[in-house]
């Protein structure tokens, strides 16, 4: 699976692989154009239409982006598969230092802040792991898909909804499904993306009821239809 962001002069895509049985996030560049770009990406698709546009773009074209000038840029190795679209934050303060900022999370339940700016591996800016081994773990994949032999997402699912950032507060907002022993939870955190630690009343745990007359509804009058954590899809971006 590849996922592929184009930004002014800055590329993202994330590169999955299991054949040795871990993952890995690339970064790619255009080798003319040094400078990264101050246009921040900060849901999925790059805006809440979903369009994936960049409006603002006045340097790439068909001629300059080729096999010659455009490639990967460094891989890092992460603890899961990536199917949330990795995001992108310009002119990050941390620790006293101005970064660029690619923030990607996995099915394991982590989130990464990587440096977009460097050409070699180096250590993420910081990673939160939302795992407490052995009692809070990322759901195996075959317990939620029971019915189906072949299973898109493996071995296990945690983190697959894009989180959405809000730059006025500088907040991380990621949804997560963990298992807690033989009980599934779907939680909502919102990460200070400079650190990657909670804010204030984070996380929240999602539950909902809802009057229906779905085949999983309650007996009574009314009958309600309650959240399946295990089975509900994750729709984090907004």
């Amino acid at each position: 699976m590849i996922l592929l962001l184009l930004f002014a002069r800055l590329y993202l895509s994330t590169t999955v692989k299991y054949a040795s049985d871990y993952s890995s996030f690339v970064l790619t560049f255009h080798q003319h154009l040094g400078m990264s770009s101050d246009v921040s990406v900060l849901t999925f698709h790059n805006d809440n239409l979903r369009t994936g546009q960049n409006l603002n773009e006045s340097i790439l074209n068909t001629r300059n982006v080729n096999a010659q000038d455009f490639g990967k840029r460094v891989s890092y190795p992460v603890d899961g598969q990536v199917y949330a679209q990795p995001l992108f934050v310009h002119n990050v303060i941390m620790r006293g230092h101005h970064y660029n900022v690619v923030y990607v999370a996995t099915e394991n339940d982590s989130v990464y802040a990587f440096d977009a700016d460097q050409m070699h591996v180096v250590a993420p800016l910081w990673k939160r792991s939302f795992l407490h081994l052995p009692d809070v773990a990322a759901v195996p994949s075959a317990d939620v898909f029971r019915k189906y032999q072949q299973q898109d997402i493996e071995p296990s699912i945690g983190i697959t909804s894009t989180p959405v950032i809000d730059l006025t507060t500088n907040t991380n907002v990621v949804a997560m499904t963990e298992e807690h022993g033989n009980q599934y939870v779907q939680r909502l955190h919102a990460l200070d993306i400079t650190k990657g630690t909670d804010r204030s009343g984070s996380p929240m745990t999602i539950f909902a009821l809802i009057k229906g007359e779905g085949y999983d509804r309650s007996e009574g009058t009314p009958s309600l239809v309650t959240f399946h954590s295990r089975q509900a899809n994750q729709r984090c971006s907004s």
